[in-house]
């Protein structure tokens, strides 16, 4: 059975990243990741830096930001910005997961279901073997319950986004605070070539 250095659980942002990175450096990659493409209601929104440190095609930007707001019991701060820029997630995530193909990670089409720790190596799914493990498949992911206790539910953020059909006059993030349950919860909406994601996040517990 060949083994190989890492494998990589999770193909979106952080583990194709991770992927690409551990395959440039000339180690043995394996890609676990079961769904690409896919489409995701994130706010996908990211700083120039956070572009150029990812890589990100033209084809995936959606439109520039044009500024940032927080309101709070009907006050509003409306920031000016030039530089941050608005993707498509689907786009986006598939041509990261490409790349760390391109720079020579294999990629495994699985759910990953099962790890064995067998004389220090990893069993992956009964079948592949690998040297470490990068667990990248999300808070709810199948490493994260692996390797983690159950998280408490007063550490648990509740969050959900959603596609809405109305095409933006104005290229601006929103984030509106103390509309949900809890100091920490907010609302948020952010603008895309032809609609909105509109999202919220607040403490579970």
């Amino acid at each position: 059975v060949k083994v190989v250095d890492v494998a990589v659980v999770g193909g979106g942002p952080a583990g194709s990243s991770a992927a690409r990175e551990a395959a440039q450096r000339g180690l043995s990659v394996l890609l676990f990741d079961h769904a690409h493409p896919r489409r995701k209601a994130c706010g996908g929104g990211l700083p120039v830096k956070g572009i150029e440190w990812m890589d990100a095609p033209a084809s995936s930007i959606e439109c520039e930001m044009t500024s940032i707001s927080f309101t709070l019991n009907n006050t509003k701060l409306k920031i000016p910005v030039n530089k941050g820029k608005m993707i498509r997630r689907d786009d986006w995530d598939f041509y990261l997961y490409n790349r760390a193909k391109e720079a020579g990670a294999g990629h495994v089409v699985e759910r990953v279901t099962s790890l064995e720790l067998e004389k220090g190596f990893w069993k992956i799914n009964g079948k592949y073997t690998a040297k470490y493990v990068i667990g990248a498949d999300g808070v709810n992911g199948f490493t994260r319950r692996y390797f983690m206790n159950r998280i408490h539910r007063d550490h648990l953020f509740a969050a959900g986004g959603y596609y809405l059909g109305i095409k933006p006059t104005e290229n601006e993030v929103e984030f509106i605070l103390g509309a949900l349950p809890g100091e920490e919860g907010y609302l948020w909406i952010f603008p895309k070539s032809d609609h909105y994601n509109i999202g919220y996040c607040f403490n579970a517990g």
